[in-house]
């Protein structure tokens, strides 16, 4: 018996880290250009907005230059997209 525990990834998680160059490439062009299109439109009018967009979707470039697990920047493209979606409708309104 190893002493190092595994998790087997199904699903969605096992394809994307099959399949990672791909993915993130998609991702850095979608989360990227999507973050700066919303601070184009208005993003740099409140301090809070300003913070939330840089702070997700840094974190999810920073993700990707590191090479982490799939997961993890899958949950930050995630984070960052709720985030760019909430302030676009905001700032529409």
């Amino acid at each position: 018996m190893s002493s190092q525990s595994t998790i087997e990834e199904t699903g969605f998680f096992k394809y994307a880290e099959e399949n990672r160059f791909g993915m993130i490439s998609m991702l850095l062009i979608f989360i990227g250009c999507l973050g700066g299109f919303t601070l184009s439109m208005g993003g740099l009018h409140s301090d809070a907005t300003l913070i939330g967009l840089i702070v997700t979707t840094m974190a999810t470039l920073s993700l990707m230059l590191a090479v982490q697990p799939m997961r993890y920047i899958i949950y930050a493209a995630g984070a960052a997209l709720a985030v760019n979606i909430i302030s676009l409708i905001s700032l529409a309104f």
